[in-house]
């Protein structure tokens, strides 16, 4: 009995956010506002379910993963940055659907995706899709507004469209469907993705450092030794000054709005007489190191 209700109660709520556009003689029904929109209406239309948004989501994030030289030039900024926020479907994602996404969907799932979207008072249909355009070939139409999806039911093709096409060529594409369709849960495991397993939360920057991995590390064949010391030695002389001189209390501090105006016009520095602390300690040992 309480199935039952619960059944009757979803089916009613389904039929509100369905509602009637006569003018169009179009069907439209409303996503929720979630952060989960476009993935919600590519489940609608392959599916006929938008709650599948979690399982389109993780197709199209993965394929955008294993086809990074493809789809970075279509994303703005870092591209495993992007990714990693694309992968949250639980509504805090700052990291919408672009014209990857919908490239990538139409991909995936062999589809022609419309998007209606208003600008200047009309109305007008963006097609996007990597293939020529064919009557046969399965179509999704959605509606763009105030940067929300709904999806959007209709039996003919869009006409008066504008075609939002990749580069892809015939065998890149064919390449990249293989590699969709191929793909192991070993291949799945072998992605870096950043994770946190911190109780600290990460900034963007920080996910973007990580996401690099160790490409921003110079390795050894590239390193100055000689600017390297000299640097060491700048560095020496700063902490001898203060271990020396430097004092805890605020009032002996420099104001920082006349420490930008000050330059240094001494090359004074502490004498060898602190040759017995952790600093020369530690100068010693990499200058032998470096020098062998």
């Amino acid at each position: 009995m309480k199935i039952d209700l619960l059944r009757t109660k979803k089916r009613k709520l389904k039929l509100l956010r369905t509602r009637k556009i006569s003018a169009d003689d179009q069907c439209l029904l409303l996503i929720e506002k979630d952060g989960n929109c476009f993935f919600g209406c590519i489940a609608a239309g392959i599916f006929d379910d938008p709650e599948k948004h979690e399982l389109v989501r993780t197709s199209v994030t993965n394929h955008m993963l294993d086809n990074e030289s493809t789809y970075k030039n279509y994303i703005d900024g870092d591209y495993g940055v992007h990714i990693t926020c694309m992968k949250q479907s639980d509504g805090n994602s700052r990291c919408w659907a672009t014209e990857a996404e919908i490239l990538v969907a139409s991909t995936l799932y062999d589809v022609d995706i419309y998007v209606k979207q208003y600008s200047n008072g009309c109305f007008s249909w963006l097609r996007f899709s990597v293939e020529r355009e064919t009557p046969n070939r399965k179509f999704i139409c959605m509606r763009l507004e105030n940067q929300h999806f709904d999806f959007i039911r209709q039996h003919e093709r869009p006409t008066s469209v504008i075609t939002k096409e990749t580069t892809l060529s015939s065998e890149e594409m064919q390449t990249t469907r293989c590699m969709a369709k191929t793909k192991t849960k070993h291949d799945e495991n072998k992605m870096s993705v950043v994770t946190n397993l911190s109780k600290k939360t990460l900034t963007d920057a920080q996910i973007s450092l990580l996401s690099k991995g160790l490409k921003f590390i110079q390795t050894r064949k590239t390193i100055d030794k000689g600017k390297l010391l000299t640097d060491l030695s700048a560095w020496e002389r700063r902490m001898r000054l203060k271990e020396n001189f430097y004092v805890e209390d605020a009032e002996h501090r420099t104001r920082e709005d006349e420490h930008q105006y000050k330059k240094k016009t001494s090359t004074w520095t502490p004498g060898l007489a602190a040759t017995n602390g952790w600093t020369h300690i530690y100068k010693r040992s990499k200058t032998t190191s470096f020098a062998d």
